[in-house]
């Protein structure tokens, strides 16, 4: 006879978990395929658009602009090369505002998708995606500051892939912020005051640091920014590296998952045919051949689950690669789709399904023909049962005493329910950390602390009075930081520092852990925000030496408070300690936080509009939302498939015992809460599980986040939220057994004759 005849039997059979099994397996293939298509075809497709049109190293705005001879001594000095461009941002339809910079030639050099670049002064370049939002195309007009402008092409620029007005404002939101490009003509036609901005290139390697110390000796360096520093282009690289690792990293969770299942589903098949496993045995037959043919039903199970993930992975790749080309203005360069990704992503779950469940076949058909025909050995059945039974003995009740019983019998099964628990609940508790965080990073960060409405950032030096807050703010590097006692160097990460007077109320210090009053901590030490104290793991009485930017002079200061603010790397100082170590006038300033905006704004270099930053933030939390939504709804599918192909592993497993306890007079109900319900203790401890791992998992994120793109996430997670997220997982185990009640109810009473001969 030919064991593979019985393969599709037991499939068919088994059908709730064998199909889920294979849904299982899918999801873990379209998601890896999904992803790793459309963000390695992205990725490809940036590295030549950073490679090809030049992308800066760095870029800073100063307040004066630099004789022709000064860039190149020090183009030849530091062997870096530097373009000098000026921009303007002027208002579109009231509410949008759109940057024009002067055209580029070799550093951050444009990427035309239609028309030509800008020749004449009436003409203008959009970025593509900006006119696409706006409706218009090359040959239209757009009016800019009362003076008409006709499109001449769209473009991409290479430090504009995510584009944000500046670094406070960290959210892109599409059609709100836009760049383009005119000739220096333009400029003037335009007739608006402009910021005179630097690009620069690395080729050289030479230290940032040290760039920047020539550079100010030369002119006044307002805002310096680095490539890797600057969220308009780190953001797309950051999002890339998280995302690939989350590719690898989710997928591969849900198959160990889904070879568990069928390891279970396969190995039970083998416990309910032992005796015809024995008797094939005992007529010769081989552990081999054994092994052969039971390996066809996880073989099937992958193959199928693999082939029909990857197909829909494949077909949803470009989908996703356009979502993403949303947010991060890149061109295609590349197709979307890897063979070599189509392929691995059916060979991995394949092989490993293959090596996992085989080893636990062939361990089940190794044994003897006559204990496959008895079952265990004796010994062993009495030494388990006098193990479970001191346990079970604790409880009164007969139908508890049952419950426990039956779940001590399958551990294995136990085990499965307690990891497919604590998936569901991380992966939901996740989403809930996430909205909740965004809530109150949006309440900490822009209505606690930053109580002003207008940053006003100048292009010199000020010292006459100023309504409002002023502050002094320098860029500087972190040099050293000394955690617990221990010294560590770091490595060239940059900093605001913003000298401010104890008496500020725009920024609310008062919000900060502190060791004594806002004036004593400013005297003695520095308070940082939630971004430094992630990036670097900092607390109070730790301490910082940072290297000024204007001199290169290094001071240590020591960590006096945190203050709740989870946007741009920041740190304050008292105003005159500042002033001091950047070697500025005891009394002046650089900028001031208002309420009003200002009147006259041809000395400012940059307006930091607290309402755009609101607006923006506000747009996220909505979207956030449905997302959590959407996680919800991927925990609550998993945990249902999960769970359900347990409960109904169960109800096969205890058919002959249900008819049973039918001839015994128990009602439905019970029967189910007897043999079915087994498990709630079970999800409730792997939830309870859970939160510290999905409080820890998030801690790791924001540390990633803070470090990376100078933005953190508070890990906050409410009592209200955890009490949600039960409910929904107590909710998902009982919708669960709700489906496997249903299949109860139709098992007969003349079961119990059926399985006579066990």
């Amino acid at each position: 006879m030919s064991l593979q005849k019985g393969v599709m039997r037991t499939i068919w059979k088994r059908k709730m978990q064998s199909l889920g099994s294979i849904i299982l397996l899918m999801i873990a293939v379209m998601l890896y395929i999904m992803m790793t298509n459309s963000l390695t075809s992205l990725d490809k497709s940036y590295q030549m658009f950073k490679e090809n049109y030049q992308q800066e190293s760095f870029q800073f705005i100063s307040a004066d602009r630099m004789e022709a001879e000064q860039v190149a001594k020090l183009e030849q000095k530091m062997g870096i090369e530097l373009e000098e461009r000026s921009f303007v941002d002027v208002s579109v339809d009231g509410d949008r505002t759109l940057r024009l910079l002067t055209i580029p030639t070799n550093i951050n050099q444009p990427y035309l998708t239609e028309g030509v670049i800008p020749t004449n002064e009436n003409e203008v370049a959009l970025a593509e995606k900006y006119a696409a939002i706006l409706g218009l195309t090359v040959g239209d007009n757009l009016k800019l500051n009362n003076q008409t402008f006709e499109i001449s092409g769209l473009v991409y620029l290479p430090d504009y892939i995510y584009p944000i007005e500046n670094e406070a404002n960290l959210m892109s939101m599409p059609g709100d912020f836009g760049v383009g490009l005119l000739t220096v003509d333009g400029l003037s036609y335009l007739g608006l005051p402009s910021v005179i901005q630097y690009s620069g290139l690395n080729s050289s390697e030479m230290e940032l640091t040290k760039v920047k110390q020539e550079i100010n000796k030369l002119i006044p360096v307002l805002k310096w920014t680095n490539a890797n520093e600057n969220p308009a282009i780190s953001t797309f690289e950051t999002e890339v590296e998280g995302s690939m690792k989350f590719s690898s990293f989710l997928p591969l969770i849900i198959t160990l998952m889904a070879i568990m299942m069928v390891t279970l589903l396969v190995t039970k098949q083998i416990e309910w045919e032992r005796k015809q496993i024995g008797t094939l045995k005992a007529l010769g037959y081989q552990r081999f051949e054994l092994l052969k043919a039971y390996i066809s039903l996880p073989l099937l199970v992958g193959l199928l689950g693999t082939i029909l993930g990857s197909l829909l992975g494949w077909v949803l790749s470009s989908p996703l690669q356009t979502l993403y080309t949303d947010f991060y203005h890149i061109p295609t360069f590349t197709s979307v789709g890897s063979v070599f990704s189509f392929v691995l992503a059916i060979l991995v779950p394949v092989l490993l399904l293959l090596v996992i469940s085989g080893i636990a076949i062939f361990r089940k058909v190794s044994s003897d023909p006559l204990t496959l025909m008895k079952g265990e050995q004796s010994g062993h059945q009495i030494n388990q049962k006098v193990r479970g039974q001191s346990f079970i003995s604790k409880f009164s009740n007969y139908q508890t005493k049952y419950r426990v019983r039956a779940m001590l019998r399958s551990k294995s099964r136990m085990f499965y329910m307690l990891i497919g628990s604590i998936f569901s609940s991380v992966t939901l508790i996740f989403g809930f950390l996430n909205m909740n965080s965004i809530d109150v990073l949006f309440t900490e960060t822009f209505q606690n602390v930053n109580q002003y409405n207008y940053g006003v950032y100048y292009k010199g030096l000020q010292t006459e009075e100023v309504d409002g807050d002023p502050f002094t703010l320098i860029q500087s590097e972190i040099d050293t930081i000394t955690v617990g006692g221990q010294e560590k160097e770091i490595s060239g990460p940059s900093v605001s520092l913003y000298g401010v007077d104890s008496d500020v109320t725009l920024v609310n210090l008062e919000e900060a852990n502190l060791e004594g009053n806002i004036k004593k901590a400013l005297e003695e030490g520095v308070i940082i925000n939630q971004v430094i104290s992630y990036s670097h793991n900092l607390e109070i009485g730790d301490q910082i030496s940072l290297i000024s930017a204007t001199n290169g002079d290094t001071h240590t200061f020591t960590v006096q408070g945190i203050v709740e603010a989870y946007t741009g790397a920041t740190i304050y100082a008292s105003r005159h300690t500042v002033n001091e170590f950047a070697g500025f006038p005891a009394k002046s300033y650089t900028g001031a936080w208002t309420l009003n905006e200002p009147n006259d704004q041809s000395e400012i270099f940059m307006l930091e509009d607290k309402a755009k930053i609101v607006d923006s933030f506000e747009s996220l939390i909505g979207p956030s939302r449905y997302s959590i939504l959407i996680t919800a709804g991927i925990a609550i599918t998993i945990g249902v498939l999960i769970m359900s192909l347990l409960t109904n592993m169960i109800l096969e497993e205890n058919t002959y015992t249900i008819s049973m306890l039918k001839v015994l007079g128990y009602e439905d109900k019970t029967i189910a809460k007897m043999v079915l319900n087994l498990y709630t203790t079970v999800v409730l401890v792997g939830y309870i599980i859970s939160i510290p791992i999905s409080l820890l998992a998030m801690n790791e994120v924001v540390r990633y986040l803070a470090s990376e793109t100078s933005f953190a996430l508070p890990v906050k997670l409410q009592p209200i939220w955890i009490m949600i997220g039960l409910l929904i997982i107590l909710l998902t185990y009982q919708l669960s057994l709700f489906v496997s009640k249903r299949k109860l109810r139709k098992v007969s009473l003349q079961e119990v004759m059926k399985h006579q001969d066990n």
